[in-house]
């Protein structure tokens, strides 16, 4: 235990919740559209897209770069009350945070691009060899993807294995 340790605020917490609204909203900018049917390939790309202002997929790319730096602050603060119980379990979870909120990051840009490029092929090209285009990008993307969603999933089990195993400060009903 390390006692002589503060807790930093419960403020940092906001952080977090700053991050999920902005998370929203861009999420919101990218999934608001008029038409959802499914264009090619593995369901990113859906019909309305072919129309979607680029400003969009533009802004939803900024929001989520704002999203998850405020997301980074918020797993800080809860690395910090970590080490308070279990700081060796700490320097784990830290960093498969930090490599994992980089992968969704760059996830998330993985998936507004081909929206982006799709709306600006299907001008040029039109819409059947844009889906094609974007299909085919989107597959060498995937492995990327893939082993980022699995990343993404390894500081959260940490956290609730730490916090069912009775080990920390936060009780179980925050699983």
């Amino acid at each position: 235990m390390l006692e002589n340790k503060e807790k930093p605020s419960d403020l940092f917490y906001l952080f977090g919740i700053a991050g999920t609204i902005c998370a929203i909203i861009a999420d919101f900018l990218i999934g608001n559209i008029d038409r959802l049917g499914i264009v090619a390939g593995y369901g990113i790309i859906r019909e309305g897209y072919s129309t979607i202002p680029l400003w969009q997929p533009a802004l939803s790319m900024v929001l989520a770069t704002v999203a998850f730096p405020l997301y980074l602050i918020t797993f800080w603060k809860i690395s910090r009350d970590l080490a308070l119980t279990v700081p060796k379990t700490v320097r784990i979870f830290w960093g498969a945070v930090q490599f994992s909120s980089l992968g969704w990051l760059l996830l998330h840009a993985a998936y507004c691009w081909p929206i982006y490029n799709y709306r600006l092929l299907c001008d040029k090209v039109g819409m059947e060899t844009a889906g094609e285009l974007i299909v085919d990008f989107g597959w060498a993307a995937f492995p990327y993807a893939a082993f980022f969603a699995f990343t993404g999933m390894i500081p959260a089990a940490i956290l609730v294995v730490s916090v069912l195993r009775k080990k920390t400060i936060f009780p179980r009903g925050v699983v």
